[in-house]
């Protein structure tokens, strides 16, 4: 839901153009890798939302795009994502 509350630029929302969202428990690093060799795009091209700084972190030492979220993904931490 929050996916689709998000505009991007007028005429599409962020659902509109996410491959794949997915929430797990555990090592972020493992499950970031598992998602970019699933998907075939280059760890570059990953947008990384977490409520948790240490897991942004983790995940920005591999060369993804890290936003820490600690409220949730809002139109605030979305505008510091783009």
């Amino acid at each position: 839901a929050c996916l689709q509350a998000l505009d991007l630029d007028g005429s599409r929302r962020l659902a509109d153009v996410v491959s794949t969202c997915e929430i797990h428990a555990g090592n972020k690093q493992e499950h970031v890798q598992a998602i970019v060799a699933a998907s075939g795009c280059n760890i570059r091209e990953v947008l990384f939302l977490d409520n948790e700084e240490s897991h942004c972190r983790d995940v920005a030492a591999l060369g993804a795009t890290a936003v820490h979220c600690p409220f949730g993904l809002t139109t605030a931490a979305w505008r510091r994502a783009r």
